[in-house]
């Protein structure tokens, strides 16, 4: 699909924002990409640059999360106009976000168990631990929030016990989606014994398209 052009664009996003701000809300919270992944692809490689064209359209204070493999892009993030270092007087770029698995209407959520119509698989990581656990590293290091979307049982196991590995070390916040954890997958979730934040999606995503379609 091409690109549009980039005054059409700006058009739309006036549009989007003066109905934001119709509701009364006055701040966001965004993902931005940083290079080709994310769920926009390629396209999203631009989204630092589009936001920061756009800074003057944008009646809100933003807080971002950018997709990053490491802090480098961050950093440099950090320099523009879409962070202000002075708490609560802007815009905020805050973390570093990535994907350990996949979404459930995909098949591609990283379970414990099959899916009940896909027996054939059980979703999967979409990054080794050892990758997961660099970047998370790097973040931390780097003074930044890790933001992780993880949904599947199995996944939250997982990155459960990449923050055990990481708070050995250091003292970290996580921000993040977690949906259908099972108890045992959760234990450990606890803000006061691990530190760790999680943001559980809405009943909602427990349904299908073709659920919802009926």
């Amino acid at each position: 699909m091409p690109m549009p052009d980039f005054e059409r664009i700006k058009d739309a996003g006036k549009s989007c924002f003066r109905k934001i701000v119709s509701h009364g809300i006055t701040s966001l919270g965004v993902i931005l990409q940083t290079d080709e992944e994310g769920v926009f692809g390629k396209q999203g490689q631009f989204d630092i640059l589009l936001m920061n064209t756009m800074l003057d359209a944008i009646p809100v204070n933003l807080y971002s999360l950018l997709v990053a493999r490491d802090e480098k892009p961050i950093e440099a993030a950090r320099k523009t106009g879409l962070h202000n270092p002075r708490i609560g007087a802007g815009h905020r770029i805050g973390g570093l976000k990535f994907w350990a698995d996949g979404t459930w209407n995909s098949c591609t959520a990283f379970m414990n168990e099959p899916f009940a119509d896909r027996p054939d698989t059980r979703g999967m990581l979409m990054h080794s631990m050892d990758e997961m656990y660099r970047r998370m590293k790097a973040a931390h290091n780097a003074g930044l929030q890790i933001a992780v979307h993880v949904i599947g049982d199995a996944a939250t196991r997982a990155l459960v016990d990449l923050f055990d590995r990481l708070l050995k070390e250091f003292r970290a916040t996580i921000a993040g989606t977690a949906s259908n954890t099972l108890p045992s997958s959760t234990k450990s979730l606890s803000p006061t014994s691990r530190g760790l934040n999680s943001s559980c999606r809405l009943p909602l995503y427990s349904f299908t398209p073709k659920t919802l379609a009926r």
